[in-house]
């Protein structure tokens, strides 16, 4: 299965408040930072000291350290500290567009940037794990911020960065040779687009983000609604996954995660759109698929499933297929996949196991 067409480029002349929304970056997230802050902020030293080490410990950081790269990551603490203020502005992002072509100007790879950030959201998820939770001033206790999707906001800015200190040079050269401007051009639009696909997708599982899929959901089912094409939507997640995390370590989970990712993509076809829909929650989007084509597809992906070191871990199933008068806008379709999976669930906890269940026909509405 193939990654999916990722949105326009952002220039930061765009709204940040436009790419804030595209990452699920939003004030409900910036006021738990908040709430949090005054708990993180003595731990921020020891979190940039452990992933400091890790990443220096890395091959790739060798071998980058071997072409003369220096000392990496000396400023992770200063990072933290930013991330963690909350206040995300046109200046802030101005800040890691900066952080970005300074890393491109001393030739660090990509890969760095986005191996810290994986490594960073399961760092800062543990360590809010450990700690007793701040009170908001509703005087309810503080939920974790969702570290997952304020690190993709982070990893698209450095990104996006690293690629205009990359191409500085060659813009220059192209001032200067108007002749190679064309093929130039057709260059910078190939690494834009990579970089853009890469920061769609999540990074512990390799499968697109929620924004991006609801997008591909809009298009095809108002694509459907013209020609008349089935859409399906498969909805699964991992039963049990928090309740067998407390038994492991924090790297089993993200092996599972990561098997469920190259599962999807491995039994799906190159035309479908799978997401992390959620922590341990992922979609299917199957466009020109009906439900019973979907239901042998997805016990292919238990089948699958099934021959990887998965340690005993299931999942549940639900299967939705869109109509004219069944589930014709995308919230019906997820609501109608959600009830088929929740159907599926109610059986995993009674005898563990793979349960897939499908929603009925009947018209949802708008």
């Amino acid at each position: 299965m193939t990654s999916p067409a990722s949105p326009a480029p952002s220039s930061i002349s765009a709204s940040v408040e436009e790419l804030k929304a595209l990452f699920g970056v939003s004030t409900t997230q910036e006021g738990l930072l908040a709430a949090w802050r005054p708990t993180l902020t003595p731990h921020l030293t020891d979190l940039a000291q452990r992933l400091s080490q890790e990443l220096d410990a890395t091959p790739l950081t060798r071998e980058w350290r071997i072409r003369g790269g220096a000392p990496l990551l000396k400023g992770v603490e200063e990072f933290l500290n930013e991330l963690i203020q909350g206040v995300f502005d046109t200046p802030y992002a101005d800040n890691r567009l900066g952080l970005g072509r300074f890393l491109a100007a001393r030739h660090v790879p990509l890969a760095l940037p986005m191996a810290a950030a994986a490594r960073l959201v399961a760092l800062l998820h543990d360590t809010c794990q450990s700690l007793p939770s701040p009170k908001l001033t509703t005087g309810q206790a503080a939920p974790v911020p969702d570290w997952r999707r304020l690190l993709q906001w982070e990893l698209h800015l450095v990104a996006e960065g690293m690629l205009q200190g990359a191409v500085a040079p060659q813009q220059q050269a192209r001032r200067d040779a108007e002749a190679k401007a064309a093929a130039l051009e057709h260059r910078l639009e190939e690494r834009t687009r990579e970089l853009l696909r890469l920061t769609s997708l999540d990074p512990e599982t390799g499968l697109c983000i929620p924004a991006l899929f609801q997008d591909h959901l809009r298009q095809e089912l108002a694509r459907s609604s013209r020609i008349h094409d089935p859409v399906t939507v498969v909805l699964f997640d991992l039963n049990n996954f928090g309740q067998w995390l407390q038994s492991r370590q924090p790297e089993d989970g993200a092996r599972i995660l990561a098997i469920v990712g190259d599962v999807v993509r491995q039994t799906f076809r190159e035309s479908d759109i799978g997401c992390r829909h959620g922590d341990d929650e992922f979609a299917v989007l199957m466009p020109r698929a009906t439900a019973e084509q979907a239901m042998e597809v997805c016990r292919r992906l238990i089948k699958n499933f099934k021959k990887r070191p998965v340690d005993g871990m299931s999942f549940s199933l639900g299967v939705a297929q869109a109509g004219p008068k069944d589930y014709p806008s995308p919230e019906s379709l997820l609501v109608g996949a959600e009830t088929a999976l929740t159907s599926a669930r109610h059986h995993a906890r009674k005898e563990p196991g793979f349960y897939i269940r499908r929603a009925s026909r009947t018209a949802s509405g708008g």
